[in-house]
């Protein structure tokens, strides 16, 4: 089967659905299945194109047994959210119009976020009379843009033509179907993300990694990725001061918008008791996570996380660690608890604290939810979204249009 992915984050760039996209397309490879790639020259966070890319009208190279399309886009440098418009503006227009210097697929695949990589893949998909699976990692413009706004107007005319373009639509959680169709999707499928469980085992961590960073003898409470908005960073620098007197510590490894204010705070209210380090190549990320004792989710307690599954949670669970969750209930706390994970309820840092104090405590405990993490994990292995995926695709071939 030849397959057209189109996406506007890939590898090297650190977002997770670069990584996710990426060992699908090495398992779909891996099964004699032809896979191309259609994304950007890397150039996020900072907005400046990688070391050793440069932003070329077109470059094509293979992979791990597929083949990685990169096009030209206006690389915004984080001017405004106009430039950033811009900038995904200008991925659309080039993916659609350079790709057509490929062959013709059998099925076209593209993914949210942003709406426009969405249009890319359907305009190609109409052009080249193929079948389009739409992949729905977030409800675009609902969750971040104010109802009746010009641009919210916009982005709503672009999902619904995103949605009535596909013959069938992936979502990440159920809770995202109803929204779905009622935007005119026509078929809806969840399929839920996981890790890669090849890479991420249990282990120990490197020899001396802890006593570099100072957390010798610490029971680690790690948290990978950006910490935006969407995060409840607040909550976190409560409880790292009400656990001075413990031997808890927390490991940030990312970046994001408020990062260095983060920074600053921590050094004012309680010095020392996080360790913020900065986004770390992916290959590495199965040791970081071995080197924490505990991953921790930090959503806000709000409606529009209620659906949000972050995807750390799949390969905290995959190296044997606990994931302690804090956020709304909903589709991302019941993967946690399906995974022997503690949900944290109520308001403020003390229901956090008096967690982290048990485990740290009782090792006993530590193991035993550690040991219901490792035991869920192969419901949520990349392995199987490879295949549910794979399975949906070669429906919209067989069935018919």
């Amino acid at each position: 089967m030849r397959i057209h992915f189109f996406t506007d984050y890939f590898r090297p760039e650190p977002p997770p659905p670069a990584h996710h996209i990426a060992e699908r397309a090495r398992i779909w490879a891996e099964q004699g299945h032809d896979v191309t790639i259609i994304t950007n020259h890397p150039n996020y966070p900072e907005g400046k194109i990688y070391s050793g890319h440069r932003n070329r009208l077109w470059s094509v190279t293979k992979q791990d047994g597929y083949t990685v399309a990169r096009v030209w886009t206006y690389v915004a440098h984080h001017q405004s959210r106009a430039g950033k418009l811009v900038d995904h503006a200008s991925y659309c227009a080039s993916a659609a119009l350079q790709s057509l210097r490929l062959g013709r697929p059998d099925v076209v695949v593209a993914t949210t976020p942003h709406l426009f990589c969405a249009t890319a893949g359907a305009l190609y998909a109409r052009f080249r009379s193929c079948p389009l699976l739409l992949e729905v990692r977030d409800l675009w413009p609902d969750s971040v843009l104010p109802a009746g706004s010009l641009s919210y107007r916009v982005f709503k005319a672009l999902e619904r033509h995103a949605y009535r373009s596909a013959e069938a639509v992936s979502v990440l959680t159920p809770a995202f179907e109803p929204h779905v169709l009622s935007e005119g999707a026509r078929r809806v499928t969840t399929i839920v993300g996981g890790a890669d469980l090849s890479r991420f085992t249990p282990g120990d961590p490197p020899s001396g990694l802890r006593e570099r960073l100072g957390l010798d003898g610490a029971f680690v409470v790690g948290y990978p990725g950006t910490l935006g908005t969407a995060h409840d960073t607040d909550l976190l620098i409560d409880a790292a001061c009400m656990l001075r007197e413990t031997r808890v510590r927390f490991l940030l490894i990312g970046g994001g918008p408020f990062i260095k204010d983060l920074e600053r705070e921590v050094l004012h209210r309680c010095p020392g008791m996080v360790r913020f380090l900065p986004t770390q190549p992916p290959e590495s990320m199965p040791d970081w996570w071995r080197t924490m004792d505990a991953g921790l989710v930090l959503l806000k307690k709000t409606e529009a996380m209620r659906t949000v599954i972050p995807s750390k949670m799949f390969e905290c669970m995959a190296t044997r660690r606990p994931v302690l969750f804090v956020g709304p209930r909903g589709a991302g706390s019941q993967v946690a608890s399906e995974g022997g994970g503690l949900v944290i309820d109520g308001e403020g840092p003390e229901h956090l604290c008096r967690e982290l104090r048990r485990l740290a405590d009782d090792p006993l405990a530590l193991d035993e939810i550690s040991a219901m993490a490792y035991a869920a994990s192969p419901r949520f292995s990349r392995e199987r979204q490879a295949s549910e995926t794979l399975a949906l695709l070669q429906s919209l071939i067989g069935g018919d249009r």
